[in-house]
């Protein structure tokens, strides 16, 4: 396993999750469609949200060549996909 892949799988794991929480929380948003009052802006910063984590995983495999592994290269994962974690888990309204 090269450096790049040890480091993309683990920035793929993290920020499948967020797009996981994006999807989940679409769907719970879905079945309470009567109830929730969600205007415009929340979808459309789920969709922001999406479209950014697609652009930024791209971006990464782009930069396949350069990537080093190390304890600096993880940290900035971890400090890259989390705020996209919580902010999709954040985004939806917990109560109708």
């Amino acid at each position: 396993m090269t450096p790049f892949q040890f480091y993309f799988s683990f920035f793929t794991l993290i920020i499948g999750l967020a797009v996981a929480a994006v999807a989940r929380n679409f769907g719970t948003l879905w079945q309470r469609r009567v109830n929730a009052r969600v205007g415009y802006l929340t979808p459309l910063l789920a969709v922001f949200l999406l479209l950014d984590i697609s652009r930024f995983w791209l971006g990464l495999w782009a930069k396949q060549e350069i990537a080093t592994l190390g304890p600096l290269a993880l940290a900035s994962v971890l400090c890259i996909a989390l705020p996209y974690v919580f902010a999709t888990t954040i985004m939806f309204p917990a109560d109708p």
